[in-house]
């Protein structure tokens, strides 16, 4: 008789036996991914690998994470636990951010500290709707909550993706304001 594929989940997370996208997949698709960060913050996961491995999927996937989390001061806490711990300096940083979202009081996790990088996702990624937004805020480092990956900087998109917590960033001002526009 073979396990419900939850218990699977669960036992593999208990014993310390995955590290691989394929496992942070299947956590994120079963909902475990809040179990799995508490139990990483109370070092019952291989927290060498796990949170390199996790920063990793984290920049190629973060998008459908906060998607399937659904809350973000929530995806806030599960980030600080999962992330690498490395103290980061403050600085200022950038985002493309869809005006639609922003009206909502919704802001995302990843900046850069590029401008033109941002330019891009707020006149071509995020602009949809009323427009994209490019927005330019005050990351404290108890604010960041991870710093480049090392893949980053040699990466063919050149995002120079820094994660930040968006409930603890100051001085959030709106630079510039690109219309949607329609084709």
């Amino acid at each position: 008789m073979s396990k419900e594929p939850d218990l699977i989940i669960d036992n593999k997370i208990e014993r310390n036996q995955f590290s691989t996208r394929n496992e942070f997949e299947k956590i994120i698709k079963r909902k475990k991914l809040n179990s799995f960060a508490f139990r990483f913050s109370k070092g019952k996961t291989d927290k060498r690998m796990t949170s390199e491995s996790f920063h990793d999927f984290w920049i190629e996937r973060g998008w459908g994470i906060r998607r399937s989390v659904k809350n973000d001061r929530n995806l806030a806490k599960i980030l600080r636990r999962l992330m690498p711990k490395i103290q980061h300096s403050a600085r200022w940083v950038y985002r493309g951010e869809s005006l639609d979202d922003f009206k909502k009081g919704k802001v995302g996790f990843c900046w850069t500290e590029k401008k033109e990088v941002a330019y891009k996702f707020a006149k071509y990624v995020n602009n949809s709707g009323s427009g994209g937004i490019l927005l330019k805020a005050f990351a404290s480092s108890e604010a960041i909550l991870a710093g480049l990956h090392p893949r980053n900087e040699s990466s063919v998109l050149q995002e120079f993706e820094i994660t930040v917590n968006p409930f603890m960033l100051d001085e959030i001002e709106i630079i510039e304001v690109y219309p949607h526009e329609v084709e």
